[in-house]
């Protein structure tokens, strides 16, 4: 009982132990604690502000969700602060938080605004994109500083918590240095400050690669949990960008090659097509009888349109449709109701409605390394047929890179807000991404006159993106229409645009030899509305539309805009070779299909099933029946296996630049 030591003797080893501590270390371990705070607050933010995105988990399912995110966030402090704490643990009279606890203060307030800013603007813009934010923003830097004034005006309280947390870091970082000794922190030795610099470097690598695991951290771990959407709850904001930003593109698919090149040309083939050369898997040579029929093609995108807000899909009465004018086209024309997004954003859709190139990758393929891949899509091959190729976007030309990409895509003409004309440019512009819809519509229409025929061209609008801003005045009774949110109304002031549009083109000379193909960039849930199922939150409108040309109809074949090239082609009855990564969908003889990639996932659906996968520990399979979607336990092995081997042949042929042969 002697030797035991008392507890006031306890209590000075104790304090003895914290004392041999160096201030310095002390700081960091404050500002960090900090830190994890604050990313654990914001996501507590998150979490209550969007009920409606998280409804599937209750509080109980929070807890396990908190020791993912500690990984994610000490990750994230890694990156934002961690240069910060090596300088202040450096020897040095000028890196002391106690000498200059202001100066400390301010650079640990500015290190931790990455994490302030993103995790607070993904609390206002999850609602529109259901998951974190990713490389999209550095693809809009200037879209993003123009409409930041916008938000912080829309988002007010989102703008007056952020800022009263930089106060409150900026204060108790201050706080911190202020109680920092510098004189209780002079080492004794010059290996002591060095052997903690090597020790703190040592710990700011593991948590950067979050534990001793094998494989690094990435987004995709933090989808562990029961409910998929507590994935994005336990992830952070500047992880993801940062990771989606210095990742290889083809990160997260690694799957097993052997064997994929007949399956993946199985599911692209229409008839009458022959694959001459093993290099270049999708590449195929079209044999067609009789001659081609030299109609022009307008390809129309509508900003958002998911299926849920069409009223030709979702069977809205009349008088409750937000969409009209295009229900009354789709009366007139052949209606695909299976149609599904191939990607989430706008960028990531492009390729595949111009070249039939898919969205596979972290990153999309405008603005990386495969944007120059050669790929031989439509633009080319109707140019070389003696067609007029344009695009018009009423968007800032150079916005996410559509101009540059759509001329390397075979697009002679662009016209977007730089072609505009002058003297109406400001009076038109909606303050945010461009042109009204409206406005730039009537142009466009204007502009086909001198258009040469045969034409191909793709209209892309853009009224019905955030912050959802229509001409007020232009139509009073849209105005007046209490019982319509913001989006909604934009949707039926771009339906109406759309209509006006079609009349004006109906007047031209060549209007019955034209076939208008109408579909959506990307579907979109409103803020506030439950999420739609899997796959039915993917689903887009497709209209065929040439009531002299194409017969009238509704068919259920399913697939995407990478079928859009492959169904041209088809239409004009061209014998041309070409490379898109999709069949014709007016060939009944195809495997019809839909592949999405939505952040890790990639889904697959096709007449019957549907599947949502990582392709690690994460599977969803669906069944139809009828027209409803049921759970179901597993699908047809031969249908996963012919998933697999189109991802990897697709995958290799962009990567590799195998997408067709030079010209």
């Amino acid at each position: 009982m002697d030797d035991e030591p008392l507890p006031g003797k306890r209590q000075n080893v104790f304090k003895t132990a914290l004392h041999k501590i160096p201030a310095r270390l002390k700081w960091v371990a404050g500002v960090w604690v900090l830190g994890l705070l604050v990313n654990q607050f914001l996501r507590w933010v998150l979490y209550l502000v969007n009920p409606g995105e998280f409804a599937e988990i209750d509080l109980s399912g929070i807890l396990p969700v908190t020791g993912t995110a500690l990984r994610f966030d000490l990750a994230t402090l890694t990156l934002t602060q961690g240069l910060l704490a090596v300088a202040v643990l450096l020897p040095l009279r000028a890196t002391h938080p106690g000498y200059y606890p202001r100066v400390w203060a301010l650079l640990a307030t500015l290190s931790a605004l990455p994490m302030l800013l993103l995790n607070g603007a993904d609390i206002a813009y999850f609602p529109f994109t259901h998951r974190r934010s990713t490389y999209e923003l550095a693809t809009m830097t200037r879209e993003v500083g123009q409409l930041s004034g916008s938000f912080m005006l829309e988002y007010w309280w989102l703008t007056l918590l952020i800022s009263g947390l930089c106060v409150a870091y900026f204060w108790l970082t201050w706080r911190l240095g202020r109680h920092t000794a510098p004189a209780a922190d002079t080492p004794r030795a010059l290996w002591q400050p060095i052997a903690w610099c090597l020790l703190v470097t040592g710990l700011l690598f593991l948590a950067y690669r979050g534990g001793l695991q094998q494989v690094p951290l990435r987004p995709a771990d933090a989808f562990r949990h029961r409910h998929f959407v507590a994935g994005h709850l336990a992830s952070n904001s500047v992880f993801t960008i940062y990771h989606s930003l210095t990742q290889p593109p083809e990160a997260g698919l690694a799957l097993d090659n052997q064997g994929t090149l007949p399956l993946a040309r199985y599911m692209v083939a229409s008839t009458g097509e022959v694959f001459p050369d093993n290099a270049y898997t999708f590449w195929r040579k079209r044999t067609t009888q009789g001659p081609p029929r030299r109609l022009n093609v307008v390809v129309i995108l509508l900003e958002s349109f998911s299926a849920t807000y069409v009223g030709a899909l979702n069977h809205a009465p009349a008088d409750k449709s937000l969409t009209p004018h295009l229900d009354a086209l789709c009366r007139k024309g052949l209606l695909f109701t299976s149609f599904y997004a191939n990607g989430s954003r706008s960028a990531e859709v492009f390729p595949a409605i111009l070249n039939g190139l898919p969205d596979m990758y972290a990153r999309p393929i405008i603005g990386s390394d495969m944007e120059t891949h050669y790929p031989h899509g439509l633009g080319h091959i109707l140019r070389q047929q003696g067609y007029t190729t344009a695009m018009f976007h009423g968007g800032r030309n150079g916005s996410l890179g559509l101009d540059t990409y759509a001329r390397f895509s075979g697009i002679t003409y662009y016209y977007g807000k730089n072609e505009y004309p002058e003297a109406l440019r400001d009076d038109d512009d909606n303050g945010a991404w461009g042109i009204h819809d409206g406005p730039f519509l009537h142009y466009a229409a204007s502009k086909f006159r001198q258009l040469a025929p045969p034409y191909y061209t793709v209209l892309f609008t853009l009224s019905s993106h955030h912050p959802f801003v229509y001409p007020k005045g232009v139509y009073p009774d849209i105005d007046e229409r209490k019982d319509l949110r913001p989006f909604e109304k934009t949707v039926l002031y771009t339906d109406r645009s759309l209509g006006r549009f079609m009349q004006q083109m109906a007047t031209l000379p060549e209007h019955d030899s034209t076939v208008y193909l109408i579909t959506a960039d990307h579907s979109f849930n409103q803020p506030g509305d439950p999420l739609p199922p899997f796959p039915e939150n993917y689903r887009i409108p497709l209209l065929i539309y040439a009531p002299k040309l194409i017969p009238t109809g509704i068919t259920e074949v399913p697939g995407t805009q990478v079928n859009i090239p492959a169904t041209v082609l088809q239409l004009l009855n061209i014998p041309a070779s070409y490379a898109a990564m999709g069949a014709s969908l007016l060939d009944s003889s195809a495997f019809h299909f839909a592949i999405n990639h939505y952040s890790n996932l990639y889904s697959f659906e096709t007449r019957e099933w549907a599947w949502l996968t990582n392709f690690e520990d994460y599977n969803q399979y669906m069944r139809r029946e009828g027209t409803t979607w049921t759970s179901a336990p597993s699908m047809p092995q031969n249908l996963q296996q012919k998933m697999r081997a189109f991802l990897l042949q697709a995958y290799y042929s962009v990567r590799h630049n195998r997408i067709a042969p030079k010209p």
